[in-house]
């Protein structure tokens, strides 16, 4: 897996001028292909492997941090790679909530809260600030490039969290100046654990 696009839930022309709701990678492909097509048409110049190399390097981090299994590179973001050389744009994301499944530990949940530098300029100060339960936890990350990604591991104990209805992790970034993208600052999940020890 490379990247990931929507592909779930797509309504799409059909027959008839009617629509349909398809979903899975043939719903997604279009979507990839779409954006090759309008970044090899708004830049004669680039080559095919530039502009693969674009849309993986501008892709929306997702699930753990860097590359990874589940979203490769990360979420298709076709405005991110159009605007790449555009300078002086700044923004930083709340990429993810992921809870690595191999470090899981006798007592807590590990939870990697993860935000991404998707703007044009490095972020001098990235502010991470998490909140469950009662408790509140902040980290500074300094000199943060374009592209990159940053995680805050939390260990969250299993009695703070809720057998019945879970627990509500909210987490938000922010950055010294102008966040151009506020709508991708902040992230509220859900955490449900079967806490049974057994």
């Amino acid at each position: 897996l490379d990247i990931m696009a929507p592909g779930a839930g797509i309504v799409a022309g059909w027959v008839a001028d009617q629509n349909a709701v398809v979903s899975g990678t043939s719903a997604a492909v279009p979507f990839v292909s779409g954006a090759i097509s309008v970044l090899l048409g708004s830049e004669p110049a680039i080559t095919v492997k530039e502009t693969v190399d674009a849309l993986l390097m501008t892709a929306d981090d997702g699930g753990a941090p860097g590359v990874d299994p589940a979203y490769g590179a990360g979420i298709l973001d076709v405005g991110r790679a159009l605007r790449r050389y555009e300078p002086g744009r700044f923004d930083a994301a709340l990429a993810s909530h992921y809870l690595p499944a191999s470090e899981a530990d006798i007592g807590q949940v590990q939870v990697l809260v993860c935000a991404q530098n998707r703007g044009t300029e490095t972020l001098s100060v990235m502010t991470v600030v998490s909140e469950y339960a009662d408790t509140v936890v902040e980290r500074r990350f300094i000199n943060i490039s374009p592209g990159y990604t940053v995680s805050m591991p939390l260990a969250i104990p299993l009695d703070q969290i809720n057998p019945e209805g879970g627990l509500e992790l909210r987490s938000r970034v922010t950055i010294n100046g102008t966040d151009e993208n506020r709508a991708n600052d902040s992230r509220t999940s859900r955490l449900q654990v079967d806490t049974k020890v057994p």
